[in-house]
């Protein structure tokens, strides 16, 4: 009994940092698609394969300081 309570922990061991590691991942991507969508000047608009709008970003302001001169 007691080697089936070892075996038990030591699954649930495993499962746990497989899930931390996929969660690092997650976390990971998100973070530089965030930082990909804060940077688009233009905006930026996702969508699913049926056409739901998934993320919008709105452009930032461009301040007339930005602009080059002509």
């Amino acid at each position: 009994m007691k080697g089936l309570d070892q075996e038990s922990q030591h699954e649930t061991h495993r499962v746990t940092v497989q899930l931390e590691g996929r969660l690092e991942e997650i976390a990971l991507r998100l973070k530089l698609a965030n930082l990909i969508f804060d940077h688009i000047e233009n905006g930026a608009l996702v969508t699913d394969k049926e056409g739901y709008i998934l993320y919008f970003n709105r452009p930032m302001p461009v301040s007339s300081k930005s602009m080059p001169n002509k």
